[in-house]
């Protein structure tokens, strides 16, 4: 049709992908954890940022193939937010691959005078990566 795609949306929190379950590596202050995740409805990007009832707090970046990317509308200073970027390329074996990013951004003063301010470079809080399955629609009813 020549029309562009629109591939961005509000994130409206709705559960858009069923009932999942898998395995779950976290890295937060230097260390490695694997956990296991049980099944759940997996739910779009719990990213921070101020919202009201009229404006989402978070973003949806729906490109082919799949592809979600899910960020914060928007990032207070000195407050931890998430990045995600999921993958679901739905074949034989329904997979959903996920990395999420925790960071602050906007972090203290270290340099202030009549020509610039200078603040603390991004730092990254913590980063997840999940491999799940998706559950039977039997077991997600």
């Amino acid at each position: 049709s020549g029309e562009p795609a629109d591939l961005w949306r509000a994130n409206d929190g709705a559960p858009p992908f069923g009932l999942w379950q898998g395995e779950r590596d976290v890295w937060v202050a230097g260390e490695v954890t694997s956990e296991r995740v049980a099944p759940a409805h997996l739910r779009r990007c719990r990213c921070s940022g101020a919202a009201d009832a009229d404006e989402p707090a978070a973003e949806t970046l729906q490109l082919p193939g799949g592809i979600y990317v899910e960020f914060p509308r928007t990032i207070a200073p000195a407050t931890p937010v998430e990045l995600r970027v999921s993958w679901a390329p739905f074949a034989a074996a329904p997979q959903l691959l996920r990395a999420a990013l925790g960071i602050t951004a906007l972090g203290r003063v270290i340099l202030e005078n009549a020509e610039e301010v200078v603040m603390a470079p991004p730092t990254c809080d913590a980063f997840a990566v999940e491999t799940l399955e998706q559950l039977a629609p039997a077991l997600s009813s």
